[in-house]
């Protein structure tokens, strides 16, 4: 029997506190934003818009592809990736979003892992 609160993640994930500059395409239509990147692991993250196009309120973000660019306070190195939304959650004054990357350098790959791994 396995614990409904267990994270069945396979990568372990990493709590933070990221700026990030997060560019989704929807409709047809792009929208850049401001994020906070909330968790990471090798294979996604969880971002918080606080503040975003209105557009995007009401328009479905699930499974929508896009880029994203962060920096860890305590690392010099600048990540950039694409993604795809899995989970978007709206609350009061956010939407928050989980997604798996979907293709990242190489270089910054390897960055990652060892920044995901001294967690």
């Amino acid at each position: 029997m396995h614990n409904g609160n267990a994270d069945r993640r396979k990568d372990k994930r990493r709590e933070v506190l990221a700026p990030a500059v997060l560019g989704l395409t929807v409709d047809g239509k792009h929208y850049e934003t401001q994020a906070i990147v909330k968790n990471i692991s090798m294979g996604g993250l969880q971002v918080a818009l606080y503040e975003y196009d209105e557009d995007l309120k009401h328009l479905s973000l699930m499974h929508t592809q896009g880029e994203i660019s962060f920096r860890f306070s305590n690392d010099p190195n600048e990540y950039k990736a694409t993604c795809k939304t899995l989970r978007v959650e709206r609350q009061t004054y956010t939407i928050q979003l989980g997604a798996m990357f979907t293709a990242m350098n190489e270089d910054h790959r390897q960055h990652l892992q060892i920044y995901c791994a001294a967690a």
